[in-house]
């Protein structure tokens, strides 16, 4: 039983003053709507009309149900209304943390484009290289490395995967040599994000992946995080 429903309909049936008219005015046979009331009546177990061939009136219980009906559904119409007003709006302040580059790189137009929808929409964006805990910081969004964590209160996605690629300076390679293999980069010493390995970490582990796939793991010195 859609209780919201027998309820809309039980409050349409008094207000009409008939389940005739009633049903005309909802567009439905009278059999719905007769069924609908009687639903509600077996679900409270108490009878709110009282019907004869040529009559109608409500019962006491009836009464103070009609009441706390109308109650509900007018909020229910007001809190609908609310939300959707707001959505439509997107007014207010939002607060996001993102990291420096990903905020320069690809947010920064994005927002733009918002703004200028939703102008009165206001954007607090704080470019933050560091675990973030949206809940003790008071951020509503947070875009992060996934290598941080997520918070167990936060609802996560996936926004983009981002490759990673083995670079090295001309300079550097012209000092230290071109590395052949992937077993030649424990000769040299990477640069590694702070986020991955462990903190203080000597050393830092690389999963390489050949173009034909085939995947090959190496350790190299670590001569700075950043």
């Amino acid at each position: 039983m859609d209780r919201l429903q027998t309820m809309r309909t039980f409050v349409r049936v008094v207000d009409e003053g008939s389940f005739a008219a009633a049903a005309r005015l909802m567009n439905v046979d009278q059999a719905i709507v007769t069924r609908q009331v009687a639903d509600l009546e077996r679900h409270l177990s108490v009878k709110l009309l009282e019907r004869t061939t040529r009559s109608m009136r409500l019962t006491e219980a009836g009464e103070t149900f009609l009441a706390r009906c109308r109650d509900i559904l007018s909020d229910l119409v007001e809190a609908e209304a609310q939300v959707s007003q707001s959505h439509q709006a997107m007014t207010g302040r939002v607060r996001i943390a993102i990291p420096t580059l990903f905020g320069k790189e690809s947010l920064a137009q994005q927002l733009a484009g918002l703004l200028q929808d939703y102008p009165d929409l206001t954007v607090d964006m704080a470019f933050i290289d560091r675990p973030v805990d949206p809940v003790a910081e008071g951020f509503d969004v947070v875009i992060t490395d996934a290598a941080y964590g997520v918070s167990s209160l936060a609802v996560a996605r996936s926004l983009a995967a981002v490759p990673f690629l083995l670079c090295a300076s001309a300079a550097y390679v012209a000092r230290k040599g071109m590395p052949q293999a992937p077993a030649d980069l424990a000769a040299h010493r990477a640069v590694a994000q702070w986020t991955s390995g462990e903190p203080g970490a000597a050393v830092e582990r690389w999963t390489l992946e050949e173009i034909g796939g085939r995947a090959e793991s190496v350790t190299l010195p670590v001569g700075l995080r950043t």
